[in-house]
């Protein structure tokens, strides 16, 4: 098996774990984070040797910095932050990037196809429009999500399962000359 396909399969792995129990729990379990960042240090230091550590350093802690704000406003959960955090050091740097930016577009996507199946748009943007009102005006920062099972609540799992998914395809067909990407 190559490393290519190793890491494939750890990433593919990981993130279809981690969808799974988002969907049937609403949670990713923490466990499987930590054996997907214990995977991505591993894979980046017997692949890449020293240098190996740095683009792991990097690819887990990209998501973290990037999306502390989302969840500190409780826009997004800890628990997708720390997957794309995993996901991130399997991929090291700029793979973490590419995949962020592909889960942020699934992400979309999904949202679209939520929301042309009933959940009205208008609803969703008087409803952000008062949370940053009140956050602008009276200085008070409170949880955005609403809680529960709401449609418009999406698993975030999904676009970082799909997007990982994407990232494999597109390193392939780069492998098969359809193109070149690093990582």
């Amino acid at each position: 098996m190559t490393d290519l396909a190793v890491k494939w399969a750890l990433l593919l792995l990981l993130t279809g774990a981690a969808l799974f129990f988002d969907l049937k729990t609403g949670k990713i379990p923490n466990l499987l984070v930590l054996l997907g960042l214990l995977a991505g240090c591993a894979y980046r230091i017997t692949v890449f040797g020293a240098e190996g550590v740095l683009s792991f350093l990097v690819g887990a802690g990209f998501p973290f910095l990037a999306l502390f704000l989302l969840f500190s406003l409780g826009m997004m959960g800890a628990g997708d932050i720390k997957l794309l955090m995993a996901a991130g050091a399997l991929l090291g740097w700029p793979g973490s990037l590419r995949h962020f930016v592909l889960s942020i577009l699934f992400g979309a996507l999904v949202s679209t196809v939520v929301f042309a199946r009933g959940v009205r748009i208008t609803d969703r943007f008087r409803y952000f429009a008062a949370y940053a009102r009140e956050a602008l005006a009276g200085g008070k920062v409170s949880r955005y999500r609403l809680m529960g099972e709401r449609p418009e609540n999406i698993h975030f799992a999904l676009p970082v399962f799909l997007a990982a998914a994407a990232e494999c395809a597109l390193e392939f067909a780069a492998l098969n000359g359809a193109g070149m990407i690093a990582g």
